[in-house]
């Protein structure tokens, strides 16, 4: 109800724009309106006359200026200026991306994202490649909604286009050297020049960083095993321990299993980019024009770790001298959890002081001395407001102990071939030819602690092939102009991938080999036809074909007894229509309207499962009908633009990535179908230039959600523990919000410049972005039930409460625009906030928690010739 509530907005805001004289456009050496200045809009074209192909009636663009004012590393980067933009990262090769509540949350190599992302025009499908290093930049397009035309794979929520700078033909070049906190360190360069004079030209970039760690590890420096002190018993507040383990898995004469060598600071980033484009344009009788991109990149960086919060039941010691009733020597037994020991008894050191803290605090409060049955009241009280202080992080999310700091090391190379032939004045053709290839390695101590519990060591290795072809022109046929193109996409993808599972228990290891063929197809037509000058009708239509081939095989204990679920292959073909019908109408150069309809789609996906139960399985596709009006309006001759857009949408067989929770087995991300989902929202974009120099930007999200029928299968043990039956319970979502669809999200981009003359120009920055309540399961935060039906974990513990992050930049520059000295800061505040949480209750008593970059702060110096 409030979506169409807000309908009446849009026209009172178009009847406004009306009463404004229209606008003229900008001289040469006049200000910038703010659609230019921040490439509000771009327009894919797709034939002479500007036939695009691609939906553009709902569009986030940033240029080259404004990617270098916000230290855009990679497209996560973007998310917080960009109105319903979630991106996922669990690691720095692993990210998933939603748009408008709708995405999947697959880190697996075998995962297709919902939102299509292209680099140069080639399709960036595996997940090893989508989170590509940025640099040099034009510019970067979030498409927002489903794409239901054009050459667009499985982009049921959206797509994302980033565009590299091309050579221009004449001779200059730019270099950048910045340093930071975490003694970060990047340089970025590119250098063009003509190779032959109009014929053949060249544009060379490249892109190194590095950070050091910025989580401090206290298992860090260990000593070595022959110089470390064997455990006695009893053991006195853990006073042996080297880094927060304990004893519980350990015997008397046992010394630490942690490692020696390990670094005292995780989290290190190294990496390097670089992209060589040539531009042909040959003397034909028909005018074309050619790019040759070659580009490679290396990664070598810490595994990202992040924070482990137990959920077990916590034994709190109490005073010899009052020791019943005692279920062991000095402990009382406290109910379970957020805050408390994984079954290795370990809890970080923070929230060990914080539950400490409490129970001090409450102690004190009773009196001395404190009878038994109130001691028991206290542990209890303690572990309930442990909890419900634990819905974030501990009092320091930047420091853990871990015992094992794995790599993610990842090497790419590609290149495409791109030109594009005009045959006439209304004629196009253009061709784009891929190929990407990668070779990752993913280690990663998955429990986030100094015991193995479990940790998830992955190589994958693939290449893709694409082929785009499209014809584009004008036709006046029907005695109105009619701006088409035709044309398909095929895309085909080979990845071997294995994948292995260390764990404390011999049953529980287990090592996935595995290898996946993909061959997707499609053929689209897209038409507009201007029936006046204020008034054009836009419709389109695609069928997409989609073909896996998986060969699987498991190797874990019980496979050499019964191998019928530890070997197998199968072969999916799915296939649908999609499209789009739109009506657009703009009563004067400054106003446009929009309405449209479009159908989505989303082929479906297998899940390698390492669960005896499941093996190998798959996940129907989904698909899509989204429903959405908007206006574009300019209001006081190009000093105030506004987009504003409403939009519903209805899905069927959802695909959810979601924690697959089941006694006796490690917890597992799994891709299901969720049934039916609703979603509807609105954006409103506002860029004001109130006078020269000025650019000031906000941008607003709105989101609701629901899973409407959602119910997940869970294997839980009924009776005492070790000694109960396995019964199958079913977990009912709906009703819940989807993942990672914040109810608002704001964000402000501004900046000010100050002309000093032939001193140069000082320019003042700030960007500020804040996003609501996130939850990253279908639990709205609380996790898997108990075997009762009761939630273990506090709420919010599989979620984010709403932050604030803030930036900020002073930079100066010279008159003629060649030397540029700046300094900035981003995450102003430190804010400690989650990217993203895994519940390992049911099986480990733990959940798992990934923690965004601290406060950074640093300096560029850039030269530009």
């Amino acid at each position: 109800m409030r979506a169409l509530a807000a309908v009446p907005l849009l026209f009172a805001a178009a009847a406004l724009a009306q009463d404004q004289p229209a606008g003229e456009p900008a001289a040469s050496g006049d200000q910038e309106s703010p659609r230019s200045s921040e490439v509000e809009e771009i327009l894919v074209t797709g034939s002479a006359e500007g036939v695009s192909d691609m939906d553009t009636s709902s569009v986030t663009a940033f240029d080259t200026e404004t990617l270098e004012a916000l230290g855009v590393e990679d497209i996560e980067d973007i998310s917080d200026y960009t109105p319903n933009l979630e991106i996922v990262t669990a690691g720095t090769s692993s990210a998933t991306l939603f748009i408008r509540g709708v995405g999947l949350n697959d880190f697996s190599p075998i995962s297709t994202s919902s939102i299509a992302v292209y680099e140069d025009g080639v399709p960036r499908n595996a997940a090893a490649i989508i989170l590509g290093r940025i640099y040099d930049t034009e510019s970067i397009a979030v498409y927002r909604g489903p794409q239901g035309t054009g050459a667009f794979r499985n982009a049921s929520a959206g797509a994302i286009k980033i565009a590299p700078r091309k050579p221009s033909g004449a001779l200059g070049g730019k270099l950048s050297l910045s340093y930071g906190n975490y003694d970060f360190v990047e340089v970025d360069g590119a250098f063009e020049t003509p190779l032959v004079e109009d014929l053949l030209a060249v544009r060379v970039a490249f892109s190194f960083s590095q950070r050091d760690g910025w989580m401090y590890n206290r298992c860090g420096s260990a000593p070595p095993f022959s110089e470390r002190v064997p455990i006695q018993f009893p053991i006195v507040d853990d006073s042996w321990n080297m880094c927060g383990e304990t004893s519980v898995r350990l015997a008397p004469g046992d010394t630490s299993p942690v490692p020696p060598g390990l670094p005292d600071w995780i989290n290190a980033q190294r990496g390097f980019a670089a992209r060589s484009i040539f531009s042909f344009t040959p003397d034909l009788p028909f005018e074309s024009e050619w790019f040759l991109n070659l580009h490679g990149e290396q990664q070598r960086d810490d595994s990202g770790l992040g924070q482990a919060i137990g959920a077990g039941t916590l034994l709190k010691r109490v005073p010899n001298e009052d020791p019943q009733p005692p279920l062991s020597p000095g402990a009382y037994d406290v109910p379970a959890g957020t805050g408390g020991p994984d079954p290795n008894r370990y809890r970080d050191a923070d929230i060990e002081a914080r539950a400490q803290a409490i129970f001090d605090q409450l102690l004190a409060a009773c009196g001395s001395p404190c009878p038994t049955v109130e001691r028991r009241k206290i542990a209890s009280e303690r572990n309930r407001l442990l909890a419900k202080s634990l819905e974030g992080l501990d009092d320091d999310p930047f420091a853990g102990a871990f015992n094992h700091v794995g790599e993610t090391n990842n090497d790419v190379f590609g290149a495409s071939l791109s030109g594009t032939i005009l045959a006439g004045e209304s004629l196009e053709f253009e061709t784009i030819s891929g190929f990407e290839s990668w070779d990752r390695l993913f280690d990663l101590d998955l429990d986030m602690s100094p015991n193995t519990v479990f940790e998830l060591a992955t190589k994958d290795k693939g290449y893709q092939l694409s082929q785009e072809l499209r014809l584009g022109g004008e036709w006046s046929g029907f005695g109105y102009p009619l701006y088409w193109s035709i044309g398909g996409l095929a895309l085909y993808e080979d990845l071997d991938v294995t994948s292995s599972i260390n764990s404390r228990t011999e049953s529980q290891r287990t090592s996935r080999v595995y290898t996946q063929e993909m061959l997707s197809l499609s053929a689209y037509f897209d038409g507009e036809i201007e029936l006046s000058e204020s008034f054009s009708v836009r419709a389109g239509a695609r069928y997409n074909r989609e073909e896996k081939k998986l060969d699987f095989r498991l190797v874990r204990q019980g496979c050499e007894l019964d191998t019928s679920f530890c070997v197998s292959d199968e072969t999916k073909i799915w296939s649908a229509p999609t499209g789009l019908v739109q009506l657009n109408y703009r009563p004067t150069e400054d106003i446009t309207f929009f309405a449209k309809y479009t159908r989505g789609w989303k082929a479906g996906t297998f899940n390698a499962s390492s669960n005896p139960r499941k093996g190998l399985f798959a996940a129907g596709p989904e698909t899509i009908d989204a429903y959405e009006i908007g206006a574009d309006l300019t209001f006081m001759d190009g000093m105030l633009y506004m987009a504003a857009n409403l939009f519903i949408y209805d899905y069927e067989n959802y695909q959810i990535f979601i924690g697959d929770n089941n006694y006796g087995s490690l917890p597992e991300l799994v891709t299901i179908n969720a049934g039916n989902a609703a979603v509807y929202g609105a954006e409103l974009e506002a860029s004001l230039v109130p006078f020269e120099g000025g650019r000031y930007e906000v941008r607003f999200g709105w989101l609701e959600s629901q899973f409407i029928d959602f119910a997940q299968q869970q294997f839980t043990q009924t009776g005492v523990a070790g000694a109960g039956d396995l019964s199958v319970q079913d977990i009912d979502y709906s009703g819940n919000r989807l993942l990672n669809s914040p109810e608002f999200t704001v964000s402000i981009i501004a900046s000010q410049d100050v002309d000093l003359g032939r001193f140069g120009i000082l320019t003042f920055r700030y960007n500020g972005a804040w996003t609501d309540d996130v939850f990253f399961d279908a639990s709205e935060g609380t996790g898997v039930v108990d075997a009762d039906g009761f939630d273990v974990l506090s709420p919010y513990t599989i979620g984010q409460k709403a932050y604030w992050l803030h930036g900020a930049g002073l930079e100066w520059t010279a008159s003629d625009g060649g030397l540029r000295v700046a300094g900035w800061a981003r995450n102003l505040t430190n804010q400690e906030y989650k990217t993203f949480s895994l519940d390992a209750s049911t099986f480990q008593d733990t959940t798992i928690h990934f923690v965004g970059l601290p406060r950074t702060y640093g300096a560029t110096l850039s030269f530009e010739w």
